[in-house]
């Protein structure tokens, strides 16, 4: 979106960005951290056997921050996992969601004690942002994995090639682990997930089969729901199962207290705006050269101390930023709002200025597309 509009204003040293909305729409109070150097996990070692003996259709869905970018060349020497209902090998009723060694796309499977049936996502760089993971599978339809709502890939049910279809996922002995992976390898491997997981769901249908957008308030149990983690106790060693169902958590060890277990946090919100460049002191004009005029930042030929002030602000997340609301001031007066509905899509930014002319033609190195303000 782009925008015009004159107002003899200055915007002076200091910069603030004030949202006048109050955010209501997170969806997180605590999470748990991972830690791979200490084999961290929770554990519902239980799980298994309380699994339906075949689950024709579900879902693991869950939001995860990577400590640091997470690629295939950040994640060695082992497997990293969000999810797992694994013994190593392939055994009936084994499945997971997990980084395979040195690649960077999640991989969702189901192993029948022969075959293991997969699908990757197309993403395979991940940012230490806050991101929404859902695996999904249907033996009568598909298999899909999904990253901030986004279908990744699936197995189609068109039978093309022949036999492409979803495996059931089978009950069985293996317990259900989440941050960590093979039950019988987490002390033996360094397979814990290197940051903070929250909300957790476990489902007994393929919630999802086209793009979404991630519910950003706490999940609420349905007749649909196998198990359902806030992980919002903050303390103790314990998590519990929101459903009732019983595949209540143990933080690390069952046996060791103490042992790998994950550390209880505070959610701290992703950064989505940032300041990117701010002029407060424009060039003074060389009036020996007659192409160009030195500090005329806002294009408008013409010089002006405060007119050619700008703050530039960039829009850093993955998402298109509703700016209604926001103004932008110092710390003597507020300069100028944004308009209701005026969008910053995702690492695009806006220029504003602080006064000048309406050609902006002349503005060296911006693109014609970015938006650009006058106050």
């Amino acid at each position: 979106m782009k925008s015009k509009g004159k107002r003899n204003n200055s915007i002076l040293f200091f910069i603030f960005l004030l949202s006048m909305l109050t955010v209501s729409n997170a969806q997180w109070d605590k999470a748990l951290h991972f830690n791979y150097i200490e084999h961290d996990f929770i554990i519902a070692d239980e799980g298994g056997l309380m699994w339906p003996a075949t689950l024709n259709e579900g879902t693991v869905e869950m939001w995860f921050r990577p400590d640091s970018i997470l690629k295939y060349d950040t994640h060695s020497p082992d497997y990293t996992w969000l999810f797992s209902k694994n013994i190593s090998g392939n055994q009936p009723g084994d499945m997971g969601l997990c980084w395979k060694r040195d690649q960077g796309a999640i991989q969702g499977f189901i192993q029948d004690g022969t075959n293991t049936t997969g699908i990757y996502t197309d993403q395979e760089i991940y940012q230490p942002r806050w991101t929404h993971v859902a695996y999904c599978w249907n033996t009568n339809d598909s298999m899909r994995i999904f990253v901030n709502g986004v279908l990744q890939s699936d197995i189609q049910p068109d039978g093309i090639p022949e036999g492409e279809t979803s495996p059931a996922v089978e009950g069985g002995p293996q317990a259900i682990v989440i941050g960590s992976g093979s039950q019988n390898l987490l002390y033996s491997r360094y397979e814990t997930f290197r940051g903070q997981i929250d909300e957790v769901r476990i489902s007994a249908t393929a919630r999802y089969t086209t793009d979404f957008t991630p519910q950003t308030s706490p999940h609420e149990s349905d007749a649909f729901t196998l198990a359902l983690y806030h992980f919002d106790e903050g303390a103790g060693d314990n998590t519990s199962d929101a459903t009732g169902n019983g595949f209540d958590c143990v933080l690390g060890d069952p046996d060791t207290l103490g042992l790998a277990d994950p550390s209880w946090v505070d959610v701290v919100y992703d950064r989505k705006l940032m300041v990117n460049e701010v002029l407060v002191d424009p060039a003074t004009d060389n009036v020996e050269t007659t192409t160009v005029v030195e500090g005329d930042a806002n294009g408008d030929s013409v010089r002006h101390a405060q007119h050619d002030e700008f703050v530039e602000i960039l829009n850093i997340s993955d998402g298109p930023m509703d700016m209604t609301g926001w103004k932008v001031g110092d710390d003597e007066r507020i300069d100028w709002q944004f308009p209701d509905g005026y969008i910053i899509n995702p690492y695009e930014f806006v220029t504003i200025f602080g006064g000048g002319g309406d050609s902006l033609e002349n503005v060296s190195g911006l693109p014609q597309e970015t938006a650009l303000v006058m106050v």
